[in-house]
């Protein structure tokens, strides 16, 4: 059975940063399990703020963020994660909602 995750961007960037949970994401997202990886279409621009944000705090060096940067680019130029289509929500429903 195929699963299906959805990535926020703070789990995102998990697959690209060691951090606490990043062998969780890495498992996830392993071609062989099959798993159907779902991420915002906006990730792109959090994850790259994180990025910027964590060499700012001198969590990440200049190279690493460079090969982060360019592995996120080629994993989102592959394929490798689904990219939900926008569903525009009508004002009138949401306004009706108990939300």
């Amino acid at each position: 059975m195929v699963n299906a995750y959805f990535l926020d961007s703070s789990a995102l960037v998990k697959r690209y940063v060691a951090e606490i949970g990043s062998g969780w994401v890495q498992a996830i997202c392993d071609p062989q399990m099959s798993n159907g990886v779902i991420i915002a279409r906006i990730a792109w621009a959090e994850v790259l703020s994180t990025f910027a944000r964590l060499q700012r705090e001198g969590k990440l060096n200049s190279a690493d963020m460079a090969s982060a940067i360019q592995i996120f680019r080629h994993d989102l130029n592959c394929g490798c994660f689904e990219k939900p289509s926008f569903c525009p929500i009508k004002t009138r429903l949401f306004k009706q909602s108990k939300v």
